[in-house]
């Protein structure tokens, strides 16, 4: 929406509230009895803000630059009643150019106040200018924000994958660090207040490691580590052990004093986020982290079939996602609500098979398998063929919806809609042999509040293990075709599912989510050879390449942003994991 005025903005979400200003001067507005809001000041100034408009994420304002050369805006300080907070934009603006910026300002019943807006920039040579202005009307700095956080996958618990506030790397970035990180996991970092949250699994002498790490973001060193392999931890009386605890697939969150992380042993970990010592285990994984509640699926029953190896073991003793889905108390581990999804699965085959080197392990289907979704209403759960929405502060159960394929990556929710990735199953051969290289999946959008199937896209040999990212009006996602070696990328209109605009890439795996901030979408991918690894940042609006950067080895996670730097974890040839920093 870079460039889009104020006014074109109200038309689309129908905000009751306009203010435009003018440098110079002031234009007035006032809605049904609503109080008349100024921006005022910038007088005379190189950089001035214009027009303002209300979106769901804050205010969003046109800054415009009255410099005969670029301008380099460094921070914009929003100051109000002794509270302030700071904007880090780290862009630059062309000669006489505007560029758009979100503000964390909401409106508020509180009555008319003001807010001092300063913008730090460079200009011709010159460092560390300022120019500043007064917005005045019914508007709160929002005291919690900072552009540092992505506490949790996809940013939040509605999975958007849009930071607000935040910025990447506008031109191709460097490795700022790179630290080793185990081997053989699938850990999401995240982040807050400087430090990068991750676990980790080592395999030493047959003697398997699994730890979780707290790293500072800004050099990689190790913050503090704890062993989650210790003799007791992970043990909770009364709670079957899933097996499969080794390998760590986990979306560590965090919170204001927490960490939350955990093992596919059936065990969620609550961890002081100062020291990371364990503060409560609970039984579950599958998390997410709301408003002081934990939601979480039970996780598996049992162990995986090895085909080479136990050709005579019977299918319904194979490893399954459970039924259940778990309101904590993050504070004292008490359930707040216990909900059964039971679904049916068929037992017939897997519709999940993982092979490693001479290797082939067969899953067997049903249960809930991804983190749910959480908004301030409903609690959003996914598994074989099925979604839910259940009441939040109940647990009750207000509409299912039969999708007829397996969810496993984390949806999103809009105000309006949910939005699905599956997996449609594995195509199998006439041999009945499974191929993992052909993979139908759909993206699905449904009313939040019926579960109604709006809109749903299909695509055969289009493998997509990623979840979708919304911003603009826009859903984002990608996948791959391994029978072609492709790559995608592609944007589709969130009410309509009309695609937008598609690009592709020599890539025969794409991990991870999109993710999105500051205009620009994310994306990591490999091509078979691994030559090509690594990022692509593409323009939001058109979907033309921004920048790329090969990394070398092979992404594994959905990375995480703050503040210009971006956080990559990966596995090389070695299959030995590394975590890097990039920076521009």
């Amino acid at each position: 929406m870079k460039g889009q005025s104020a006014i074109e903005y109200l038309m689309t979400y129908g905000w009751m509230l306009l203010v435009v200003a003018i440098v110079g001067g002031a234009i007035f507005a006032t809605v049904g009895d609503q109080s008349i809001e100024t921006i005022s000041g910038f007088e005379g100034e190189d950089i001035a803000l214009e027009d303002v408009g209300m979106t769901t994420v804050g205010m969003q304002g046109v800054v415009r630059s009255q410099y005969n050369d670029r301008v380099t805006v460094n921070e914009i300080r929003l100051e109000q009643d002794q509270e302030e907070v700071t904007v880090f934009p780290g862009r630059e603006i062309g000669v006489l150019d505007t560029d758009t910026v979100n503000f964390p300002v909401f409106e508020t019943e509180r009555g008319t106040s003001t807010i001092d807006i300063t913008f730090n920039y460079d200009a011709g040579g010159l460092t560390n200018l300022e120019s500043s202005g007064v917005i005045t009307g019914n508007y709160r700095i929002e005291e919690s924000f900072s552009p540092t956080e992505w506490r949790t996958m996809q940013y939040d618990a509605q999975g958007t994958g849009y930071h607000p506030y935040t910025w990447g790397p506008r031109e191709e970035p460097e490795i700022e660090w790179m630290v080793g990180n185990g081997s053989n996991y699938r850990s999401n970092p995240s982040l807050s207040e400087g430090i990068l949250y991750q676990s980790s699994r080592e395999d030493i002498d047959d003697v398997i490691e699994i730890k979780f790490n707290a790293y500072n973001a800004e050099t990689g060193d190790v913050e503090w580590s704890i062993d989650l392999n210790e003799e007791g931890i992970g043990d909770i009386e009364g709670v079957e052990d899933r097996g499969i605890g080794a390998n760590i697939y986990d979306n560590p969150e965090v919170t204001d004093d927490y960490v939350i992380s955990w093992r596919r042993n059936n065990t969620l970990f609550i961890m002081d986020k100062e020291d990371g010592a364990i503060v409560n285990e609970l039984e579950g994984q599958f998390s997410t982290y709301s408003d002081g509640i934990i939601y979480a699926a039970k996780g598996w029953h049992g162990e995986p079939i090895n085909v080479n190896e136990e050709e005579d073991r019977p299918l319904d003793e194979a490893a399954r996602f459970d039924d259940y889905l778990i309101a904590y108390d993050i504070e004292n581990g008490d359930i707040i609500w216990e909900y059964e999804a039971d679904f049916e699965g068929t037992g017939e085959r897997s519709d999940v098979v993982s092979e490693h080197e001479d290797k082939r392990w067969i899953y067997r289907d049903g249960g809930i398998s991804t983190s749910p979704l959480v908004d301030d209403e409903y609690v959003y759960g996914h598994g074989k063929g099925h979604t839910f929405a259940l009441d939040r502060e109940t647990g009750v159960e207000v509409w299912r919806t039969d999708i007829e394929s397996g969810v496993r990556s984390k949806p999103a929710v809009d105000d309006d809609r949910i939005y699905l990735s599956s997996l449609d199953g594995w195509n199998v051969d006439e041999s009945n042999t499974i191929n993992p290289d052909h993979v139908n999946s759909t993206i699905w959008a449904l009313d939040r509040e019926t579960g109604d199937i709006l809109w749903s896209d299909r695509t055969a040999d289009r493998r997509a293990f990623g979840g979708p990212a919304l911003y603009d009006d826009k859903v984002y996602h990608a996948g791959t075709n391994r029978s072609i070696n492709e790559g995608y990328v592609y944007a589709m209109d969130q009410e309509t599912g009309e695609q937008i605009w598609k690009r592709t890439f020599d890539w025969r795996d794409v991990w991870g989510s999109p993710f999105i901030a500051d205009g620009i979408v994310y994306q990591l991918g490999r091509t078979s050879d691994d030559a090509e690894s690594g990022m692509k940042a593409l323009d939001a609006e058109t979907g033309e390449t921004v920048w790329e950067k090969d990394i070398g080895d092979n992404p594994r996670s959905t990375p995480t942003i703050g503040e210009g730097r971006l956080y990559i974890s990966t596995r090389d040839e070695d299959r030995n994991h590394n975590l890097y920093a990039l920076e521009r």
